[in-house]
């Protein structure tokens, strides 16, 4: 085995057995980080966070994990070391992680009696219960791959095995999820490295772009950069059809970890979901797709991207054109913002009942008022590939900022009469480096920094 094994899940999920035997089996060296914060305080965990608290215990916490050897072995990591983006970074490189999903009744019988303080001085049941419920979020993001916990340690040992030497998924589901890819649309040379994953016989989770079109898209390109910055064995490609449900289902018989879902699908995907965040189901739109225990989870990330290079604008009336996902993120962002929004669309039933969905005004595109507007969101398709603006030259403004949701080519044609008319100019990649940081996270468990991922859009 040429990568490190990594056991996260809550406490009771067995991490410490099944570490024991997995090691005992391969004959890689175990490290245990409670046994190594132990080691590193000198004291016993319980009188660690009677003497120092738990923010003692996770900083020694973090100090070991950074500590950890960068080579092949089996590590078993404590409950709550995947909350900290640093120790998911440190334990994801040159790493496969496996997550043992334990549930909460599970977890209270086995864990009852423990000499381990409570964390939140509730009974140990509504505790464990409560604990899992917010760490599941991270627990996914952070793994690559998930295992029931309620099996014996010798069956987990076997799945963990399995899926070191064969993969996720049968040969049946690789071929048919081959198929897909072998008749998609995408560059040859990407199709064939793709092709190759798929029929690894190795662990390989990867990712991809859905859309229709999508081959336009540059988040290949990022994501193949930041897994090689962050050191994970992943692969990132266009998934491009007529209908999401394809992707989706192909997606499940690949084993796939995620898609970023673009236009047109941002509302269809939801459909196909098992569970949305509160986020997604206020926007009604879902750019990003988890798949972790054998459930599909999605999330909006685009209102974070479009939230973020607004955030030190003083100016409060505020357009955005358009009725789509993307618009439904940008009126999201704006009203988390408190701005006053008006949205504009030539389709008067779509434009009425997004502003009815979010309680905000709406206007046809010939009662723009560009003297009472300060901020202007293009969130339609114009401009995609250098043709088309929803305003005319006439209607900028030196007061304005206009942000260009469209990021192919960097400067739209809105973004050139913009900047002749004096505006402040936001272009679109300012939104795809925001949201593509947090989806990152939402995929992976690690913040990227933004400044590295302007760099690769940028080359």
């Amino acid at each position: 085995m040429k990568k490190r094994i990594i056991l996260t899940g809550f406490r009771g999920s067995g991490k410490t057995t099944v570490g024991e035997m997995l090691s005992e089996r391969t004959g890689l060296p175990l490290y245990d980080t409670d046994e190594m914060v132990e080691a590193e305080c000198r004291m016993p965990i319980p009188e660690i966070f009677s003497k120092e608290g738990e923010d003692a215990f996770r900083r020694a916490e973090s100090k070991v994990i950074r500590e950890l050897p960068a080579m092949p072995c089996i590590v078993s990591t404590g409950g709550g070391a995947i909350l900290n983006p640093e120790n998911v970074m440190n334990l994801r490189r040159d790493s496969l992680v496996f997550l043992l999903n334990v549930s909460p009744e599970l977890a209270t019988m086995r864990i009852s009696g423990s000499e381990r303080p409570s964390l939140t001085g509730k009974p140990v049941g509504d505790e464990a219960a409560g604990l899992i419920s917010r760490r599941m979020p991270y627990y996914r993001m952070a793994s690559d791959f998930c295992i029931d916990a309620g099996l014996s340690p010798e069956e987990i040992c076997d799945r963990i095995g399995g899926i070191m030497n064969y993969g996720p998924c049968t040969v049946e589901e690789r071929t048919a999820a081959a198929v897909f890819f072998r008749n998609s649309p995408v560059p040859e040379d990407l199709r064939e490295r793709t092709l190759s994953r798929i029929g690894l016989a190795g662990a390989v989770p990867f990712c991809a772009i859905a859309g229709n079109p999508c081959l336009h898209s540059k988040s290949p390109q990022l994501y193949s950069a930041l897994f090689a910055r962050y050191g994970i064995d992943s692969h990132y490609t266009y998934m491009q059809a007529e209908d999401i449900r394809t992707i989706v289902e192909v997606m499940k018989t690949a084993g796939m970890k995620g898609l970023s879902v673009t236009i047109p699908f941002k509302e269809d995907v939801m459909e196909c979901l098992d569970e949305t965040d509160i986020h997604s189901q206020k926007i009604g739109a879902v750019n990003t797709v988890l798949n972790s225990c054998g459930r599909l989870y999605g999330t909006n990330t685009d209102w974070i991207g479009i939230r973020e290079p607004l955030r030190d604008l003083k100016g409060r009336n505020a357009v955005v054109f358009g009725a789509g996902g993307a618009a439904r993120a940008a009126v999201y962002a704006l009203t988390d913002l408190g701005k006053d929004v008006t949205v504009i669309n030539r389709t008067v039933e779509r434009g009425l009942a997004l502003a009815e969905h979010f309680r905000c005004s709406f206007s046809p595109p010939g009662d723009f008022r560009p003297d009472e507007t300060e901020i202007v969101v293009n969130a339609t398709s114009l401009g995609m590939g250098g043709k088309g603006s929803p305003l005319a030259e006439d209607q900028f403004r030196s007061h304005m900022t206009v942000f260009d949701l469209v990021y192919t080519p960097p400067e739209t044609p809105l973004l050139k009469m913009a900047k002749k008319a004096g505006c402040n100019c936001i272009p679109g990649t300012e939104m795809f480096i925001y949201q593509a940081a947090e989806q990152f996270r939402q995929l992976f468990g690690i913040i990227p920094d933004t400044g590295e991922i302007r760099e690769v859009l940028q080359r």
